[in-house]
Protein backbone atom coordinates (compact mmCIF):
# COMPACT_ATOMS: atom_id res chain seq x y z
CA UNK A 1 0.00 0.00 0.00
CA UNK A 2 0.94 3.64 -0.32
CA UNK A 3 1.74 4.01 3.40
CA UNK A 4 3.69 0.77 3.59
CA UNK A 5 1.35 -1.79 5.15
CA UNK A 6 2.05 -4.42 2.51
CA UNK A 7 5.53 -3.43 1.37
CA UNK A 8 8.02 -6.19 0.67
CA UNK A 9 11.57 -5.56 -0.33
CA UNK A 10 15.21 -6.15 0.44
CA UNK A 11 16.93 -5.17 3.68
CA UNK A 12 15.38 -4.58 7.06
CA UNK A 13 11.68 -4.32 7.80
CA UNK A 14 10.36 -1.97 10.45
CA UNK A 15 7.19 -3.22 12.10
CA UNK A 16 4.81 -1.95 14.70
CA UNK A 17 1.73 -3.33 16.35
CA UNK A 18 -1.63 -1.78 15.55
CA UNK A 19 -3.70 -1.49 18.71
CA UNK A 20 -6.90 -1.06 16.71
CA UNK A 21 -6.66 -4.23 14.63
CA UNK A 22 -4.29 -6.34 16.72
CA UNK A 23 -2.24 -7.00 13.58
CA UNK A 24 1.31 -6.09 12.70
CA UNK A 25 1.82 -3.24 10.28
CA UNK A 26 4.88 -3.12 8.05
CA UNK A 27 6.28 0.37 7.74
CA UNK A 28 8.28 1.11 4.61
CA UNK A 29 11.99 1.39 5.35
CA UNK A 30 12.97 5.05 5.30
CA UNK A 31 9.75 6.31 6.92
CA UNK A 32 10.32 8.60 9.88
CA UNK A 33 9.16 7.80 13.39
CA UNK A 34 6.62 10.62 13.07
CA UNK A 35 5.18 9.09 9.88
CA UNK A 36 4.88 5.69 11.58
CA UNK A 37 3.13 7.19 14.60
CA UNK A 38 0.72 9.09 12.34
CA UNK A 39 -0.39 5.92 10.52
CA UNK A 40 -4.18 6.09 10.10
CA UNK A 41 -4.76 2.67 11.74
CA UNK A 42 -2.39 3.22 14.67
CA UNK A 43 -3.82 4.34 18.01
CA UNK A 44 -1.32 4.94 20.81
CA UNK A 45 -2.74 3.32 23.98
CA UNK A 46 0.23 4.33 26.13
CA UNK A 47 3.75 3.82 24.87
CA UNK A 48 4.28 2.57 21.31
CA UNK A 49 6.59 -0.42 20.89
CA UNK A 50 8.65 -1.02 17.76
CA UNK A 51 10.48 -4.20 16.79
CA UNK A 52 13.14 -3.75 14.12
CA UNK A 53 14.29 -7.09 12.73
CA UNK A 54 16.73 -7.55 9.87
CA UNK A 55 15.58 -10.01 7.23
CA UNK A 56 19.20 -11.19 7.08
CA UNK A 57 19.23 -12.25 10.75
CA UNK A 58 18.77 -15.85 11.88
CA UNK A 59 15.98 -14.60 14.17
CA UNK A 60 13.84 -13.21 11.31
CA UNK A 61 12.06 -16.49 10.44
CA UNK A 62 11.20 -17.13 14.10
CA UNK A 63 9.94 -13.56 14.47
CA UNK A 64 7.80 -13.70 11.34
CA UNK A 65 6.31 -17.08 12.36
CA UNK A 66 5.50 -15.78 15.85
CA UNK A 67 7.74 -18.38 17.51
CA UNK A 68 9.34 -16.00 20.00
CA UNK A 69 8.57 -14.16 23.22
CA UNK A 70 10.02 -11.26 25.14
CA UNK A 71 12.77 -12.22 27.61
Amino acid sequence: GEDGEHVTGKGSTVTLSSEGSGNWIKVKEGKTLLEALQHKDYIIPAIPVFFVVSRKSTFYLEFKAGNWSLP
